[in-house]
């Protein structure tokens, strides 16, 4: 998880959820304190308002995006990736670009295909194409695919592009969000064979000579010249040269998903439901979202809330949006419990 500090901002319940809000409140009672450790982390992000705040919170999201449109307008040549600040960026070249960096935790270095000698720092919006070749080095990036995709780079990737949806893969970790009704699935192309999603979320891990694929949804097919071998929801590949992959079972979630929780881009709750943030949570951290009381899912889809959540990973941003809304989480059995919070 990210160790930045957090940035102050509001939480407010929509007022198209006034009753829904009032429902949930009924059914919390009194809520929890957070542990002290778990307060001070947490403290900066949140300050919860109400339904008489909602419409103060968009002038001031209003505002404060005026302003740095102008910031940005007054800055030529400033670049700003994620909590990063970095150099000027040389111009973009030509060509149909077929990715756009979205997230990255420090300096990424991207080597053209027409000046492979000559590497350029990457910036929030940068466009990547054909034949760019994207090293994260101790940064881990997210990127948007012109498909809909969405990649996120850990740390010691290399990968170049060579088309919309097939990227190689030469060194590194790419993990894959596949986009809901695209023409071509994202395919990744490494020197032990190319992973070719089926409308999934997986993870293509290439170490010296050891390819490994982590099946979170949906399901891939690993192509070695004219073998193919297929993983599905929990299941993972590991396939070294000369030997035939070896499949066996996964969590979809714990440890060694953080790194994809570290670098994903904000959720903007601005208009959207509980219900419908939950959804995302359940994407991002892989585990299935259960309500305690059957009549929270009901409410759940009546309630709005708004908030900022740029600093705070997905799990930490629980912490901020469930007890605004009333309500409080827990795990248990890999699930995702909504409960009310008393």
């Amino acid at each position: 998880m990210s160790d930045t500090t957090r940035s102050p901002d509001s939480t407010v319940t929509s007022p198209r959820g006034e009753d829904g809000v009032a429902r949930l409140l009924a059914l919390a009672g009194a809520r929890p304190e957070l542990s002290a450790e778990r307060a001070s982390r947490l403290q900066a992000a949140v300050r919860p308002a109400w339904q008489d705040a909602a419409a103060a919170h968009r002038r001031r999201r209003f505002m404060r995006r005026s302003a740095f449109a102008l910031a940005a307008a007054a800055m030529i040549g400033a670049v700003v990736i994620s909590r990063w600040s970095g150099p000027p960026v040389s111009p973009r070249p030509s060509g149909t670009p077929f990715a756009t960096v979205v997230a990255a935790t420090a300096p990424l270095s991207l080597f053209a295909a027409e000046s492979p000698e000559a590497p350029q720092f990457v910036s929030l919006g940068h466009e990547l194409r054909a034949g760019n070749l994207l090293t994260t080095g101790d940064a881990r990036a997210a990127l948007h695919l012109v498909s809909g995709a969405s990649i996120r780079l850990d740390a010691g990737s290399e990968v170049r592009w060579l088309s919309p949806s097939r990227i190689e893969l030469m060194a590194g970790t790419v993990y894959v969000e596949s986009a809901s009704g695209a023409d071509a699935g994202v395919e990744i192309v490494t020197a032990l064979g190319a992973v070719r999603e089926i409308g999934t979320q997986f993870e293509v891990r290439l170490l010296a000579a050891e390819l490994r694929v982590r099946v979170r949804e949906g399901s891939v097919v690993l192509q070695q010249n004219e073998n193919a071998f297929e993983a599905g929801h929990g299941e993972q590949l590991i396939a070294t040269a000369g030997q035939q992959p070896e499949k066996s079972s996964i969590s979809s979630y714990g440890p060694s998903w953080s790194w994809i929780l570290d670098i994903a881009p904000p959720f903007d709750l601005d208009g959207k439901s509980l219900a419908e943030y939950l959804d995302w949570i359940s994407r991002e951290l892989g585990r299935e979202v259960r309500f305690a009381d059957p009549s929270l899912e009901r409410i759940a889809a009546d309630v709005g809330v708004y908030a900022d959540l740029a600093g705070l990973d997905p799990e930490e941003s629980l912490e901020v949006v469930l007890p605004s809304c009333g309500v409080r989480h827990r795990f248990a059995d890999g699930r995702l419990i909504v409960e009310p919070a008393h």
